[in-house]
């Protein structure tokens, strides 16, 4: 019988190195990083600081050899590593990392011992993959998440979620939706999952069989979804899709709505109740939400454009974090410990850039719409706001100004904008300052893009230019200051970084297949017109508003806005939280947009977004104040100023 029982033990064992795929063989100290044979590859542990730990597990040769976030190399701190039979332990002053032989599981602790963060046993995977015809990896990880866990972070998401346990998300750059892949723990940690393509946060793998509603020819014909709330009827331009699913138990279900491109009306509907109930003329394509459920079956309707092709995936919630990129090269991710939020963002920022202080004035007032059409209709609008005593710090040319020249041309044209430097000047002699809206998909038949086609700078099949290349980055520059800098713009409105929408997927880029890449090009377009500016003039800061981010990118003197949101309160809502869990990325500057996107002119499309005009301001620190909106704003200009005097000058 004991024998028995031993070698039922032995098969249990076996049996676990099995599922986890990989175990260990051996370990070693190697140039400040501790070093763990795997019978698949090399899983090394890195102390960055004395609170964070770099953790990289490489096989098969592969791995990303650029380093785009954490460039400021700090020593390695002191540290020592013991080996205590089945476990292997990192100590830092401050940090303990646990290394369990026999089941291939990390575990963290603080100085007093106490486990703040475990990897869940089999989770740690690298499943072989391909993107754009190269070979990758799937990197997944999971950890323990107990029910009273507070997660933040993630980025500027629509989906009105604040605490991210047991939330799925679909990390992608697009209008409105900002993936920053780095969360913050109410357990005293941060984790920056150091991936450079998509990533999917808590995925949902339950798939829901969808099956589309034809509907016949007809320039009116309409199809009606009926839920508790009432009936909504879909056009022609919109499809309905219906389906069911099964659960096994009751409980609270993570679902994932995904229609794989942008759109405007995001309705899930199970069991005639709306759960997802979004519109504007751009959304995110994915959405999520929580539903508590019966066990049993249950109904599906899903309305979006017609062009689309929505998924619907579940899961059953519970007390695990997962990470999942399909387009890996090997696993990353850092851990950051600390006591409080702003100890684990500084020990971040020390390893991937400071803060650089923005020019005084742009924390000031932002005054903007859709768009001002002249040199004489900026002038104008600044003297009014001095005739009228409001204040006003920076005015903001948004897009069109180019005219002539072609679409996204840094260049006035000088029908509308004659002798640009002159009305520049009389903004400046008016106590104000200029901002400008540039982007980076110039039309490649203008003679600004001359440089950019004679010498291969735009990515292969696409209007966008390559900015990874260092080449481009420098051309770039050169084309802002030789047509906007030089004439006394003060600051720029860097549009649709992501670049619009998520852009980079199968395309080829300087580095290598734009699948690898996918979240990092609103870094490299910071990083162009910061890096170009300072060397141009030393003497003046750097202000960039622009609407993505990537970690690393708060040292490029950024601020970010929400993007082209809509104009009702339940989306102004979602903004606060949108903001809130951005900030916790360690970026430090975030405003809104005050929405105004839509045909419907009626006292809420114009009330609303003159309240939020007033309301609106920088969450960072220090807090300003800041309006942003959209078509919109063609109608709420001068002729609402009695209201809004009336109203700032009360306060």
């Amino acid at each position: 019988m004991k024998e028995m029982r031993v070698l039922f033990l032995i098969g249990l064992i076996c049996m676990q190195f099995l599922a986890f795929g990989q175990t260990y063989k051996s370990h070693e100290l190697k140039s400040g990083k501790l070093v763990i044979h795997l019978s698949e590859g090399d899983l090394n542990l890195a102390p960055l600081t004395n609170k964070s730990v770099r953790v990289q597990w490489e096989k098969a040769g592969k791995k990303e050899e650029r380093d785009f976030v954490f460039i400021n190399k700090l020593p390695t701190p002191k540290f020592k590593v013991t080996d205590q039979g089945n476990l292997l332990k990192l100590t830092t002053s401050d940090l303990m990392v646990s290394y369990n032989k026999m089941d291939n599981v990390l575990s963290y602790a603080n100085a007093d011992g106490k486990v703040f963060l475990t990897e869940i046993a089999g989770t740690k995977k690298l499943e072989a993959n391909t993107v754009q015809n190269e070979d990758c990896f799937i990197a997944e990880q999971s950890f323990d998440s107990p029910n009273d866990e507070f997660l933040f972070g993630l980025g500027q998401f629509q989906d009105g979620h604040y605490n991210l346990r047991n939330i799925s998300r679909k990390l992608i750059q697009v209008n409105s939706q900002i993936a920053i892949p780095f969360l913050y723990s109410s357990r005293g940690f941060g984790i920056l999952w150091n991936q450079y393509g998509i990533t999917h946060f808590n995925p949902a793998d339950n798939a829901v069989n969808l099956v589309k509603k034809e509907m016949a020819a007809g320039e009116n014909n309409m199809v009606e979804v009926t839920t508790t709330s009432g009936t909504q009827k879909v056009s022609q331009r919109q499809s309905l899709y219906t389906g069911s699913f099964s659960i096994p138990a009751d409980g609270v279900y993570d679902f994932m709505l995904d229609y794989q491109n942008m759109e405007s009306k995001h309705l899930l509907v199970i069991d005639d109740v709306a759960y997802i109930d979004q519109t504007n003329q751009w959304l995110p394509p994915a959405a999520s939400t929580l539903i508590n459920l019966k066990a049993g079956n249950h109904t599906v309707q899903i309305v979006g454009k017609a062009t689309n092709v929505p998924t619907l995936a579940w899961r059953k919630t519970n007390d695990v974090t997962t990470f999942r990129s399909p387009h890996a090269k090997s696993m990353d991710y850092v851990i950051f410990s600390g006591q409080e939020a702003d100890e684990i963002i500084a020990d971040y920022r020390k390893l991937t850039g400071e803060v650089p202080m923005l020019p005084e004035w742009a924390f000031g007032f932002w005054q903007c719409r859709e768009r001002y059409t002249s040199g004489d209709h900026l002038v104008s609008t600044v003297e009014e706001f001095r005739k009228r005593k409001l204040p006003v710090d920076v005015i903001v040319q948004d897009w069109q100004y180019w005219g002539k020249y072609g679409w996204g041309v840094p260049k006035f044209d000088e029908t509308s904008y004659p002798e640009p430097e002159k009305f520049i000047k009389k903004i400046h002699d008016l106590n104000a300052h200029f901002s400008i809206s540039v982007w980076e998909n110039l039309d490649k038949k203008s003679e600004v893009a001359k440089p950019y086609m004679d010498k291969n700078l735009y990515i292969q099949d696409s209007p966008w230019i390559d900015i990874y290349n260092p080449e481009t980055q420098k051309t770039h520059w050169t084309a802002l200051n030789d047509n906007l800098f030089t004439l006394g713009v003060d600051s720029w409105w860097m549009d649709a970084t992501e670049p619009e929408n998520d852009a980079l997927a199968g395309k080829p880029t300087f580095f290598g297949p734009g699948d690898f890449y996918r979240l990092t090009y609103p870094l490299f377009v910071s990083k162009a017109v910061y890096d170009g500016q300072r060397e141009t003039d030393p003497s003046k800061r750097v202000a960039i508003l622009t609407r993505s981010a990537f970690p690393g990118q708060q040292r490029y003197g950024t601020i970010n806005w929400s993007g082209d949101i809509g104009w009702n309160w339940d989306t102004y809502k979602r903004q606060i939280v949108a903001g809130l869990n951005y900030n916790l990325t360690g970026m430090p500057y975030w405003t809104t947009d005050i929405g105004g996107f839509s045909d419907l002119v009626t006292i809420n499309t114009t009330t609303l977004p003159i309240t939020i005009y007033l309301l609106a301001g920088f969450s960072g620190e220090p807090s300003t104040r800041f309006s942003e909106c959209m078509v919109i704003r063609q109608k709420l200009s001068l002729g609402n100023m009695e209201v809004l005097s009336s109203i700032i000058c009360a306060k």
